[in-house]
Formats: C-alpha cells, sequence, structure tokens
C-alpha cells in the first residue's frame, strides 16, 4: 500500500513540474499506473516578495497519467504525462466603467516528465535509492487569445533525488523523505527540493498520508518570466502542505484523493489544488 501514495503527486507540489518519487521500487515487471485529474482555480497570486495579491480568477485543469514500472528489481522507470491541459481567465467587468475584460482559454499537453530510480537499499524495513527525472518541454509556453497561458516553461530541466523510506515493524505506517537539485536551462533558476511525508495503512485497503513539500529557487537565472495566470515562472518557490487518501477496491485497483495548497510561495497561484485518481497496481 505505501506506493500508492506515491503515484504521482498532482499539485502544488505538482502540477508544477515535481514528481514525488518513492524510495519503494518496483520489483521487477511490475508496475503502477495511475489516471489523474487535477483542479486548481484562483482569483490569488503569491508575487515576487511573497504576498498575496489579487489576479483574474483563473483555472488549470489537468488530466494525466503517471506510471511506475520495475525494469529490474533495482531499476524503476517512471513517467508522468499531462496529455490535456486547461488553462483558463474568467472574464471580468470593471467596476467603474463598467467595461468588460475579455477572458481566454487555452488547450494543450503539458511538459512531460521521465525518468529512472536505482534502488541503493531496497531489503529491510529502512530502504534509499537515487533517481533522476528529465523534464521534457512539450507544453505550450504563449497560449490563448491573450499569449500569456502555458503548459510548460519551454525548458530542459534535470532533477536528481536522494529518496529514504521507513517501514516501522509491527505497524502500517511509513515513513519517507527526500532531497534534490533541479537543474534548469533557458537562463532559468535552479531548484533546491526537499520533501517529508508519513502515511498509515488500514487493513490493508485504506493508506492516509500527510505530506510537505518544500521548493527554493537559486535565483541564479536571468529570464524574467513571472506569468500570474498559470504555474511556470520563473523564480518559484512554494512550502505546501497536503494529504492524500488511495482506497485499494480490489488486489489491484483503487480510488485516490487529494488536496493541497502552499502555505507560503513566490510567483505561483495562491490557492488549494484538488485531485482525484484511479490507480492500477500489478
Amino acid at each position: 500500500m505505501r506506493k500508492f501514495i506515491f503515484g504521482f503527486v498532482l499539485t502544488l507540489f505538482c502540477v508544477t513540474q515535481t514528481l514525488a518519487q518513492s524510495p519503494w521500487n518496483e520489483e521487477a515487471g511490475h508496475g503502477y499506473f495511475k489516471l489523474s485529474e487535477a483542479i486548481i482555480i484562483s482569483n490569488d497570486f503569491y508575487d515576487a516578495n511573497g504576498q498575496i495579491i489579487p489576479i483574474k480568477t483563473s483555472g488549470v485543469y489537468i488530466t494525466s497519467l503517471y506510471g511506475e514500472y520495475g525494469l529490474s528489481d533495482r531499476i524503476t522507470a517512471h513517467l508522468y504525462f499531462p496529455f490535456f491541459y486547461r488553462n483558463t481567465i474568467n472574464a471580468q467587468e470593471q467596476t467603474n466603467s463598467g467595461i468588460t475584460e475579455a477572458g481566454d482559454a487555452s488547450n494543450s499537453i503539458g511538459d512531460t516528465n521521465i525518468g529512472l530510480s536505482y534502488g541503493v537499499m531496497q531489503e529491510g524495513p529502512f530502504v534509499l535509492n537515487a533517481s533522476i527525472t528529465l523534464g521534457l518541454p512539450l507544453g505550450e509556453t504563449a497560449g490563448g487569445d491573450s499569449q500569456v497561458l502555458q503548459s510548460g516553461d519551454g525548458e530542459f530541466n534535470q532533477l536528481i533525488k536522494l529518496n529514504a523510506g521507513y517501514s516501522f515493524s509491527g505497524a502500517p505506517i511509513y515513513a519517507a523523505a527526500s532531497v534534490g537539485f533541479n537543474n534548469r536551462t533557458e537562463r532559468f533558476s535552479d531548484e533546491f527540493h526537499a520533501r517529508l511525508e508519513a502515511g498509515f495503512t488500514v487493513q490493508q485497503r485504506l493508506t492516509a498520508a500527510v505530506k510537505l513539500y518544500n521548493l527554493t529557487s537559486l535565483e541564479n537565472g536571468d529570464t524574467v518570466i513571472s506569468r500570474q495566470s498559470g504555474l511556470f515562472s520563473n523564480n518559484l518557490e512554494y512550502f505546501a502542505i497536503g494529504s492524500e487518501v488511495n482506497y485499494a477496491y480490489t488486489d489491484n485497483w483503487g480510488l485516490s484523493l487529494s488536496i493541497r495548497g502552499a502555505a507560503s510561495g513566490q510567483n505561483i497561484l495562491a490557492s488549494p489544488s484538488y485531485s482525484v485518481g484511479l490507480f492500477y497496481d500489478f
């Protein structure tokens, strides 16, 4: 049940480009796939100084596929593919003038992540693996009539992470942590990633988890992209808190629900994200 928690974590920890890679590798020939729908609707934005400012109501709707497959007992391949990414900006009527500013919308695929993890330690209660994730710039960087809607940032990045996990003896409880460095191109700032997570399982069917994720920009780029309509600004930062519940209604199939939001941030929408998913574990 532990890996149900790690299937794609879509949202302010993930809608942005982040995969919460599991420290527990898949066994050879086994895998996990998850179809998800994630939604963020916001009229608030964390600006470059971390202050919340009002914006036109913006919506992000992402339909994605996440997958893990064990190439061997030590090597697991993983994929995140947002095959339908919809952005919207609502029309807005000016109170004083009565003039209505037009809304906008775009539909496209999003930036896609592919990667591998290698199981350094996979026996016993403590496990450790190292992963590399490549961010492929397949998304749209200037969508809609306004050309400000994005489903990607247009840069090729490489996220290297060290992932650790611990299963407590005699109790259906686990804890996990990871640290990582994201090398970004196209004059975007590099990033430091850190994650903590804890979860428990009830009668082998229901798993609940609490997640913390911190992303810090190293502020070493000179791209000046700052889009209030989405999630792909440069020098993006956040400290996110979330929870996720997974229910396996058969030995292979299950459902997941999650909510996550940024307690603080920079250059990112300032509202929680919600997601629902259908997973298959084999």
